[in-house]
This record gives C-alpha cells, sequence and structure tokens, in this order.
C-alpha cells in the first residue's frame, strides 16, 4: 500500500487503489506544456480515491516537494474537461458537465 498524506493535515490516501488521470499537454513548438497549469515546469495529476474523493497533486521540474490537496466535484471535473478526459467527467460529474454546456 501506498499511503499518500495529504497537505494541511487533511489526512491520507492509498495511492494503489485510486484511479489516475494525468494532465493534458500540447506543444508549444519547443516544450510539451501543461493544460492544466499553462506552463511547461509546473504539472499536475489528478486521482480519485477508492472512497470517491479527488486529490490534486502538484509539482515542479524545479524540484521541492510534491502537494496533495482535497478539492471538490466541480474543480475535478473541469480539470478532467482540460486534459481531455470528457468520458470520466461524464462518468463522475454528468450533472456539471451538463451545467458547463449551457
Amino acid at each position: 500500500m501506498t499511503r499518500i498524506n495529504l497537505n494541511d493535515g487533511q489526512g491520507w490516501f492509498n495511492r494503489d487503489s485510486a484511479i489516475k488521470f494525468s494532465e493534458g499537454t500540447w506543444w508549444d513548438g519547443h516544450n510539451n506544456v501543461s493544460t492544466a497549469t499553462g506552463d511547461k515546469f509546473c504539472h499536475e495529476s489528478l486521482y480519485r480515491t477508492a472512497s470517491g474523493r479527488w486529490v490534486l497533486q502538484a509539482w515542479s521540474q524545479w524540484g521541492g516537494h510534491d502537494s496533495y490537496t482535497l478539492i471538490n466535484d466541480d474543480t475535478a471535473v473541469r480539470w478532467l474537461l482540460l486534459a481531455g478526459e470528457g468520458e470520466a467527467a461524464e462518468k463522475y460529474g454528468p450533472a456539471i458537465v451538463t451545467a458547463l454546456e449551457v
């Protein structure tokens, strides 16, 4: 079991039993740029825990520590859509996706 502690003492989650979504990227002619951050050095991944919580992982290629933060359903669905994970967004937040389309 890979136990990951969340920032701000919010608890922990088991990364092995979570579903991981990787950020989308686009090529700017020189580098892959994160669709989540708009930056070539700062990156994010999103996890859906076994208990249904959303955890956002953020890190920088410049070093430092990864951060793991709980986020709400609305923020997670928007992140999934930016990452090109439309099917997952529909699965986990259909009402949110419908509201965004209006």
